[in-house]
């Protein structure tokens, strides 16, 4: 088993031994590593934008998920589009009401590709988690029915 696959893997709580690992498993695990890759990428530039959504609109976005945090970029400029579920209606007509403040310190298609980055990361990291953990079990299954000398 590669390093990287050990780390995604324990990451997910998913504890298994190397002969247990299926091409489904590395596959789906692979899946989880490119999600966290997209969040390791836009969270620096994220973070930051909490900082400046706290300094224009007084939001304080401490303890906000990078997407939360996309999501309220997204709600400045297009808030009629998508969902805000993420982000209170309070906090929606905040961030609307000082749209302008924000035009000179980010550009709106950076902001809308981050947005849609991390909406994507996150669906499939929802759906990949749960497979992740049913694969696992199965495996953990067979390995147990069939023993480590048949899984070899």
């Amino acid at each position: 088993m590669s390093l990287g696959l050990h780390y995604v893997l324990n990451r997910y709580g998913c504890d298994v031994k190397t002969d247990m690992v299926n091409e489904q498993i590395v596959a789906t695990a692979s899946a989880l590593f490119q999600c966290d890759s997209v969040e390791k990428q836009y969270s620096g530039a994220l973070r930051r934008a909490g900082d400046l959504i706290r300094d224009v609109s007084g939001i304080n976005c401490k303890g906000w998920t990078l997407l939360k945090i996309a999501t309220a970029l997204k709600m400045i400029w297009w808030p009629e589009f998508g969902d805000s579920c993420e982000v209170s209606e309070d906090e929606v007509l905040r961030l609307v009401v000082d749209a302008d403040r924000y035009q000179v310190h980010k550009n709106k298609d950076s902001c809308l590709r981050a947005y849609k980055d991390m909406v994507e990361a996150h669906e499939v990291k929802t759906s990949k988690k749960e497979l992740l953990k049913s694969l696992v079990e199965l495996a953990k299954e067979t390995y147990k029915a069939e023993g480590p000398e048949k899984n070899i």
